[in-house]
């Protein structure tokens, strides 16, 4: 099979594509997160860049957030029933409602392993010299 091949769409192979993730005891069933597609990750950069000074400016805060929102997939943040048992009106303000600091953390931190976010280049470039 030549290297071009191996690159067609019928040759590659399915990864995983969606997670669950048992955020805390305080629900009984896990949330699903997903794999992000480079667009998706661009919207989520997007969204955190705004002007500050007349320099560009990143909020990581921000950038965290729109990962969240768009990586979880059930349960579906833009339910109606869902926001208005918390009582809230958006996807942000329901997981700023319906979880601790320390469930948004443990999301992060899967939403960033399973979307290999967490990977530093300089480790994987020593990691190239061995």
């Amino acid at each position: 099979m030549s290297k071009l091949s191996s690159f067609l769409k019928e040759n590659v192979k399915e990864g995983k594509r969606s997670k669950e993730v048992f955020v805390s005891d305080r629900f009984s069933e896990p949330i699903t997160i997903k794999l992000l597609s480079p667009k998706e990750l661009a919207r989520c950069q997007d969204a955190a860049v705004s002007i500050r000074n007349k320099k560009p400016f990143f909020d990581t805060k921000a950038y965290n957030m729109e990962l969240i929102k768009i990586s979880i997939i059930e349960p579906d943040l833009k339910s109606a029933e869902l926001q208005d048992s918390y009582g809230v009106m958006n996807e942000e303000d329901l997981i700023n409602e319906m979880f601790t600091g320390a469930e948004f953390t443990k999301i992060s931190t899967e939403v960033n392993e399973f979307n290999s976010l967490d990977e530093n280049i300089n480790d994987k470039i020593n990691e190239a010299k061995n």
